[in-house]
């Protein structure tokens, strides 16, 4: 992402987190795109084989509008809070969002919350 804010939580990740932060975003944005962080080529959210497995960088972008708004200007004032990374790594969920006091940020603090309650990731010791 172009600028943002960094949301971390640090701790056991287990193996499905990546699936079911994947299953959150779809229900939130139906139509999203996805892109790996490291690769040009897009594809829709929902064609993204389940399960992933090992870490993954992703940028999720909330409909075909919105990733061709990133892939035209890149970051704006209008587009800033259709796309969110995701990182994914054994010992950490990063998302990166607009601002910290965005939907978007709500958002992943709710998906992060999610894993939690569901015991997909463990605290920190």
């Amino acid at each position: 992402m172009i600028g943002g804010e960094d949301i971390v939580f640090e701790g056991t990740i287990k193996p499905h987190a990546t699936d079911y932060l994947i299953r959150g975003l779809r229900v939130h944005w139906t139509n999203a795109i996805v892109k790996y962080a490291d690769k040009i080529e897009s594809f829709p959210l929902q064609e993204l084989r389940l399960p992933v497995l090992g870490d993954i960088d992703i940028i999720v972008y909330r409909d075909s509008d919105s990733f061709q708004s990133w892939t035209d200007y890149g970051c704006t004032d209008e587009n800033q809070s259709a796309m969110i990374q995701v990182v994914v790594t054994s010992n950490s969920v990063t998302f990166v969002v607009d601002k910290l006091s965005s939907e978007l940020a709500d958002l992943a603090n709710d998906l992060i919350k999610s894993l939690s309650r569901n015991h997909i990731v463990l605290s920190a010791a």
